[in-house]
């Protein structure tokens, strides 16, 4: 098993971490929150019929499917944080750096598959937005 790197320091307390995990759980819940109103606003209230293509099927994106997409995306994005902060001497540059290419990258799937601009522009704004959330509480809750 690869062993953390011996510069890192590990004598962070019980208190310290439980601090960091709840800080990042914020963060998750933060991201989710971002996300539905940013949903909650051009689907609901000026009425963008939120659909993508895609295989050829056109479906909808609900409320659901938001929830579910931002919380597996930040999930990850804290799972490689962690990994990063046990094995890396930069963990949180490089987590940056990795966190805004993903964001951005994932802004491909709304301007490819939506079947209208407007769907676009409101789906594009949710992944900016809950990706612009984990990022900034990610970030805050390292300490390296």
């Amino acid at each position: 098993m690869p062993q953390a790197i011996d510069n890192i320091d590990n004598s962070e307390t019980s208190t310290e971490r439980a601090a960091r995990r709840g800080l990042r759980a914020v963060t998750v819940l933060g991201a989710v929150v971002t996300a539905v109103v940013v949903w909650f606003v051009a689907a609901v209230l000026v009425g963008v019929d939120l659909q993508v293509i895609q295989g050829g099927v056109t479906q909808s994106i609900g409320v659901v499917t938001v929830i579910v997409a931002t919380v597996v995306a930040a999930l990850f994005g804290w799972a490689v944080l962690a990994v990063l902060e046990r094995f890396t001497r930069r963990p949180k540059t490089i987590w940056t750096v990795i966190a805004v290419l993903v964001t951005v990258l994932s802004l491909g799937g709304p301007f490819s598959g939506a079947t209208s601009m407007s769907a676009a522009t409101a789906l594009a704004l949710m992944h900016i937005a809950a990706g612009t959330v984990t990022i900034v509480g990610f970030r805050r809750s390292s300490n390296q």
